[in-house]
């Protein structure tokens, strides 16, 4: 983490999460991480959601995988085929509406319609980075 924790990066080369540290359980949110270059996720989580797995590699995380030449949502561990193919530099957008339950994301501004409905609780923005990624740094807004 850096620039006032608005950056993550992966100096190790390995897979890792960063999760927000205040949650929202109503409203409508919106947040874009760009910066990175060859991989990255970004998504929601619960606090039970593990920070040594990528978003959505358990069941409590729901997520944006972006990597070379792919793009997919996850979430308990299944990957489903989502958004267009991952170019450097793509913006990624998260809108989280916690009234309605749903999260939606963008690539570069253009949504990709709801990915996960049936959301409740508490959720916390999050992003990992991609273990075949060295270096990965990106930015949150």
């Amino acid at each position: 983490m850096s620039n006032g924790n608005l950056s993550i990066g992966d100096p190790n080369d390995d897979s890792a999460s960063v999760r927000a540290t205040i949650g929202k359980s109503s409203g409508k949110w919106y947040w874009e991480v760009t910066g990175y270059s060859t991989g990255f996720e970004v998504g929601v989580a619960t606090s039970g959601a593990s920070l040594s797995l990528q978003i959505g590699k358990d069941a409590f995380g729901w997520g944006l995988l972006s990597l070379a030449g792919q793009s997919s949502k996850r979430n308990n561990g299944v990957a489903v085929n989502y958004g267009n193919p991952h170019t450097a530099g793509m913006v990624l957008g998260v809108a989280l509406d916690m009234d309605a339950g749903t999260v939606s994301f963008y690539q570069n501004g253009t949504s990709l319609g709801v990915a996960f409905s049936g959301l409740s609780g508490t959720m916390y923005p999050m992003a990992s980075t991609v273990n075949d990624t060295p270096t990965v740094v990106a930015t949150a807004n």
